[in-house]
């Protein structure tokens, strides 16, 4: 019988993953009796799949079947099988010395879900009574609408600016769109630092709003930069996902001027965001 590996990592199989799923559950398991520290896990990098972020760290992994539970942005292009390949280092407390392992972990895409559509049987009159081809047309049809699933899109401000990017919010929602803003998305009692980071991990869009308050300010607006450049990264060229939406004249950050940008204070402004939203949404149909 073979025995299991000291350090195991599998996939949470507990959820289908779909073609439209936006992420995947890993569960990293210490099944000996030491403590291990600074654990360390790096996926190979895939064409045919997009995974976030492709570096996993935990301080310490204690022994027990519980295992610890990591979150990952993840995307594959088709239904079909996968194998995540990568590598995993980790320190032995109690005999003091590091160990490696390879990491294959396969993992089951299954198509997206739809809404069913039955195929209605039509059946034609006879040569001598010929129909009126628009009720034949009208007939011929499927009896559910597909579920439309509304874009999440991200709000990344400076304190200063909360009343524009309010505003800002409540035009998105009524267009449509399902932003997100930490004032008004974050629940009582959650924790706001690993709510921010996993919003954005599971947010279409990202929207990076400008103004003279937030282009030197240090502090959260920097981090989320820096997260949704990495995600970024990991896209198409032809995606559309990070957006700077300047809410004054400001200079535009080194970091964002390789991006197209709007400028809400102007004319029709509104009008190209949301058709870079749109166009966006099409380009990953």
């Amino acid at each position: 019988m073979t025995k299991s590996p000291l350090l195991q990592v599998q996939v949470d199989e507990s959820q289908p993953i779909r073609v439209d799923s936006k992420e995947v559950t890993l569960i990293i398991h210490n099944n000996s009796s030491d403590l291990y520290s600074n654990v360390y896990i790096e996926f190979e990098y895939q064409r045919d799949i997009r995974l976030y972020p492709l570096k996993i760290r935990l301080e310490q992994l204690a022994p027990g079947p519980a295992g610890i539970k990591k979150i990952l942005s993840f995307q594959a292009h088709a239904a079909g099988s996968y194998v995540l390949r990568g590598r995993a280092n980790y320190f032995v407390e109690k005999k003091r010395h590091a160990e490696a392992m390879e990491v294959e972990l396969p993992i089951k895409v299954e198509p997206a879900i739809y809404s069913e559509q039955r195929r209605i049987e039509v059946t034609l009159p006879s040569p001598i009574e010929v129909p009126n081809l628009a009720e034949v047309h009208r007939d011929v049809r499927t009896e559910e609408p597909q579920m439309k699933v509304k874009a999440q899109i991200f709000l990344s401000y400076a304190r200063e600016d909360e009343k524009k990017v309010e505003k800002l919010y409540q035009k998105l929602s009524a267009a449509g769109f399902k932003p997100w803003m930490d004032k008004k998305d974050i629940l009582p009692g959650e924790r706001w630092k690993s709510s921010i980071r996993r919003a954005i991990r599971r947010s279409d869009f990202f929207l990076v709003c400008l103004s003279v308050n937030s282009i030197d300010k240090r502090g959260w607006v920097q981090r989320e930069m820096k997260q949704a450049l990495d995600i970024w990264k990991e896209k198409l060229d032809s995606d559309i996902y990070l957006i700077p939406v300047r809410l004054e004249d400001c200079e535009m950050p080194e970091s964002l001027r390789g991006f197209q940008w709007v400028n809400l204070f102007e004319e029709d402004s509104w009008t190209w965001l949301v058709k870079a939203i749109q166009v966006g949404i099409e380009r990953r149909a």
